[in-house]
């Protein structure tokens, strides 16, 4: 704990003492790192180590420490590295926004391939989802209710509508169930891998599911995540421009 000098605004001198908790190690850190006038420091045990590893600045900080390495200490280091490493992979990827161009990427179907490109000409409603996402699970019927709706609809673009469904799966047959059972009936069904670098969820910067995207028949997109009662107002607007 941080035991300031009641003289001075920097602490001459800090110990760090046994103490529950990564969130106080990393506020010490922090304070210390904004005020790192000469400090110096002392270290009892490895996860103190690690945060102090954060304070480290040229001739800033002197450290003196102690290291005691224990098995629980390194598996709550590479438990930390881990979770960093999962947020990067997520949250690190910029979502397409409207005005954008849809990305050429080429989908895994039931024993065929489609190019996206493919379909240019054609407005499209892109929907990544999951059999293992809850939400998408609860969303599935209402965009099986939505496609029915278009498809029977005496709108002039109905026939040029088109749903793409794409399933980020870790493997197995599950989402061919859950689509079964939610009533898919469009022909574009597609499965990814949920993990790995494939271009489909990279390229149109997907973070999280159910997402969805609006593409207008030059291939731009016209809105993410947009809701089933706006998307006829959309494109209704596009086709009278």
């Amino acid at each position: 704990m941080l035991q300031p000098d009641s003289t001075a605004r920097v602490p001459k001198n800090v110990s760090f003492r046994q103490c529950p908790g990564i969130i106080i190690h990393l506020l010490t850190a922090g304070y210390l790192w904004s005020n790192p006038r000469e400090t110096r420091v002392s270290c009892i045990s490895f996860n103190n180590f690690a945060a102090l590893f954060l304070l480290k600045r040229e001739r800033a900080v002197n450290i003196n420490y102690n290291m005691k390495v224990s098995f629980s200490n390194i598996i709550t280091v590479l438990i930390v590295v881990l979770i960093g490493l999962m947020a990067w992979y997520w949250y690190g990827r910029s979502e397409l926004i409207h005005g954008d161009e849809m990305p050429d990427v080429t989908l895994k179907g039931n024993g065929y391939e489609l190019d996206l490109l493919d379909l240019q000409g054609n407005y499209l409603y892109i929907y990544f989802w999951g059999s293992w996402c809850g939400p998408c699970r609860q969303n599935n019927p209402r965009l099986v209710d939505f496609y029915h709706m278009v498809k029977n609809s005496d709108y002039e673009w109905a026939s040029d509508f088109e749903v793409v469904s794409i399933a980020l799966e870790t493997g197995g047959e599950a989402w061919k169930r859950i689509s079964e059972q939610a009533g898919f009936a469009w022909p574009y069904q597609f499965v990814e891998p949920r993990l790995g670098n494939h271009p489909a969820y990279f390229g149109f910067g997907v973070n999280s599911i159910p997402s969805s995207f609006l593409i207008d028949r030059q291939g731009m997109v016209v809105s993410v995540n947009p809701t089933y009662a706006n998307i006829p107002t959309l494109v209704e607007k596009l086709e009278n421009n």
